[in-house]
């Protein structure tokens, strides 16, 4: 089994991929009487952060703390919700993964399979032991079957190089006690048993102790399977599962899967749900069309810098960050000194004038949403001449200078195929920024 081997092409291709309805009800529950209620951080598309207790969950809200002192917030501004007491990150990760067509992973204490049903034992919760799923075979991609060693970074390289491959069948993977690498045979993956593996190789059936496969890579056309109408992405310690829909409740969340049906979790189990996947696309995520920058005179010394594409990040520094005047802020956000507020963004650009990138609007997302401002490194005497140009033509155009606060843009795209932003120079720019000022775009995003 340790030779590598090609077959042809075998007949595990999928058929029709059908969902099966199961319900994986993990225990312990946090949120009863006695037990420590479950905190949050809460992100939202317009990139403020909350923080507090679960007070209430549902479809249509989410409420933090308690009758005296609530925030509520609308689901459809949720962006990400994080737990930050997650009681199951704190217990061992079973070393079972199992991987399906979608790209949901679920890590589990044994894998098993018949010639249509595979079977997913255990979770994260204590009564692991009990819990099952059972998706169809052909919605399986791959299975790993030991545990990588913290000691043998390669292994894990190398089993996500054999996972990234096409092959012409099904691939059994071996790994001898002690390897520092895997082998892999095509053929047939047959039954899976808690003892054996069942391989057909060029028509002989081979049974192979469990003990020596550290996994199983099914034949499968994964383009076809994308995470096509996923709402969120739910994931936590062991799991990661992309929900077609997410139902929340006081103390669990009920999650709606392609392939495993209706899996339901505690709220503390869940550690985050990220609804962005379904809500909106953030510019630096995206590839753009076109990039072009041309440097002011007297400034080809540094133009190496500003010819790319400065993502999530500002140029000279690790964080995208903003400048905010006590003034231009609520009451409740003003800092202690009455100052001016720095706030970072975790999503952005940074475009140094003269700038021009352009991205294809994605269907189904009809406005653009930004924060824009000067680089605090220069707002003293900073100023752009910014453009949001649709199809080429100027649907925004303002001054910006760094000493005003940061200007909020929504704009409809919906009927636009390309979007560009050109960041031009500006006569109101200070004479030390002359050659050039640098604009952050925070939060650059199509949504909903």
């Amino acid at each position: 089994m340790s030779a590598k081997s090609k077959s042809p092409r075998t007949c595990c291709a999928s058929p029709r991929i059908q969902s099966i309805a199961v319900n994986l009800l993990l225990v312990l529950p946090l949120l009863v009487t006695g037990q420590t209620a479950v905190q949050v951080r809460v992100t939202t598309v317009d990139e403020r952060v909350y923080k507090g207790t679960v007070n209430e969950w549902n479809r249509d809200q989410l409420t933090l703390g308690d009758k005296n002192s609530a925030e509520t917030l609308s689901s459809g501004d949720l962006l990400r919700v994080d737990i930050l007491n997650n009681g199951a990150a704190t217990l061992p990760i079973p070393a079972v993964e199992v991987v399906l067509v979608d790209g949901s992973r679920v890590a589990a204490t044994d894998f098993e399979s018949t010639e249509r049903i595979a079977t997913i034992h255990g979770n994260l919760a204590e009564s692991a032991r009990k819990a099952r799923l059972e998706p169809l075979l052909n919605a399986v991609h791959t299975v790993r079957l030991m545990e990588v060693p913290a000691s043998s970074p390669e292994i894990a390289n190398e089993w996500r190089e054999l996972m990234a491959m096409n092959p012409a069948g099904d691939m059994i993977v071996v790994r001898k006690k002690g390897a520092k690498s895997l082998n892999f045979v095509e053929g047939t993956i047959g039954n899976v048993t808690s003892d054996t593996v069942e391989f057909i190789l060029d028509g002989q059936t081979i049974d192979v102790n469990r003990d020596k496969v550290f996994g199983l890579i099914y034949y499968r056309d994964i383009s076809a399977a994308g995470q096509h109408g996923t709402a969120a992405i739910v994931s936590g310690p062991g799991i990661y599962l992309p929900a077609l829909e997410v139902s929340p409740e006081l103390a669990s969340v009920r999650v709606s899967t392609a392939h495993l049906g209706e899996v339901r979790l505690p709220l503390a189990a869940g550690q985050s749900i990220d609804y962005s996947v379904g809500r909106l696309q953030y510019l630096s995520d995206l590839r753009p069309l076109r990039f072009e920058w041309m440097a002011a005179p007297g400034e080809d010394i540094v133009s190496p810098v500003f010819s790319q594409l400065a993502r999530d990040r500002s140029f000279f520094a690790p964080q995208l960050e903003l400048d905010y005047p006590a003034d231009s802020l609520p009451p409740e956000e003003v800092g202690s000194s009455g100052l001016v507020r720095r706030i970072p963004f975790a999503k952005g650009l940074a475009l140094r004038s003269r700038t021009e990138v352009a991205y294809r609007v994605p269907r189904g997302f009809p406005l653009f949403r930004a924060t824009v401002g000067i680089d605090p490194r220069s707002s003293a005497t900073g100023a752009v001449q910014l453009v949001i140009l649709g199809d080429g033509q100027p649907i925004w155009n303002r001054t910006i200078v760094g000493t005003a606060p940061p200007t909020e843009i929504q704009c409809n795209v919906d009927r636009i195929r390309d979007l560009a932003i050109v960041v031009d120079f500006s006569s109101e720019a200070g004479f030390t920024s002359r050659s050039g000022s640098t604009l952050h775009v925070g939060g650059a995003r199509f949504t909903k």
